[in-house]
């Protein structure tokens, strides 16, 4: 598992025994008696107070948490588990519930889980991200300034964006590099994507999907995956093997030719039943 955990519990021994276990499996491990930070995943316990076993204060800090960072993975653990409090600590918004005493294999599958779920939201929220600067109405250059050297690197974006034109960016870091690149591509007519939702659950690929449906519209894209849901409904499918072509089409016309495609959606559906 490569991911950061904070660990939030009233009790020390707890956090000692959890520190134990999960070190030779996590990246970093940070904990705490009271849920003050928001790390990369935490594990929360949902009573601080003595004889406390209401998990009041335990959804109190999961509110208070979500608030501030929507994208945050929190898994409960108490030694007060009962099904009514699980739904509620779902519905609330806490991914999983553990009861103390824990079952080890059962915690670190679960942990590992956790982690990958936060690395598909903060993937997601890239995505997103990259996909409402691309499809942003072109509303000129974002570059400000009025002395000749500013205009003549305006009127040179001007000149080059949408050519064929091979282009290399040189200076230094924090020069503007970055902006220089959004101008001159802003737009494209031509995308590659390489592996995009490769890392992410069903219902974030199908969200993401149906908003690059969207901007593919009138342009060229090419996609590698293995991931086959996203080449579905492409218009030509090419089909490698080990470094060869093998087949060629679309969707339709290769599952009808039941070859390497075929058995590939086959097995892909069968893994995700």
């Amino acid at each position: 598992m490569d991911g950061k955990i904070l660990i939030v519990d009233d009790n020390e021994d707890v956090l000692f025994a959890l520190n134990l276990l999960l070190e030779p499996y996590v990246e970093k491990i940070k904990d705490t008696t009271s849920p003050a930070r928001i790390e990369y995943f935490i594990l929360l316990d949902m009573n601080f107070s003595r004889d406390a076993s209401s998990g009041q204060e335990g959804f109190l800090w999961l509110e208070k948490i979500l608030q501030k960072d929507p994208q945050a993975v929190v898994l409960f653990i108490t030694a007060y588990a009962d099904t009514e409090k699980a739904v509620k600590a779902i519905r609330a918004g806490a991914i999983d519930f553990i009861p103390k005493p824990w079952e080890t294999e059962k915690l670190l599958a679960t942990i590992s889980s956790a982690i990958r779920l936060r690395q598909t939201r903060t993937e997601v929220v890239a995505l997103k991200e990259q996909l409402t600067a691309l499809s942003a109405p072109d509303e000129g250059v974002e570059i400000i300034g009025e002395s000749p050297a500013i205009l003549e690197v305006i009127h040179t974006i001007k000149k080059i964006s949408g050519t064929d034109a091979n282009i290399l960016l040189l200076g230094e870091n924090g020069t503007g590099k970055d902006l220089i690149a959004r101008a001159i591509y802003r737009n494209p007519d031509y995308l590659f994507f390489d592996e995009a939702t490769n890392a992410l659950d069903t219902d974030n690929e199908k969200t993401i999907q149906r908003n690059l449906d969207q901007f593919f519209k009138d342009r060229t894209v090419v996609i590698v995956a293995h991931r086959l849901s996203t080449v579905r409904n492409a218009d030509q499918i090419v089909v490698l093997k080990d470094g060869n072509i093998t087949e060629q089409g679309n969707h339709d016309s290769l599952i009808s030719q039941q070859g390497d495609y075929y058995r590939l959606v086959k097995n892909q559906l069968e893994l995700n039943a």
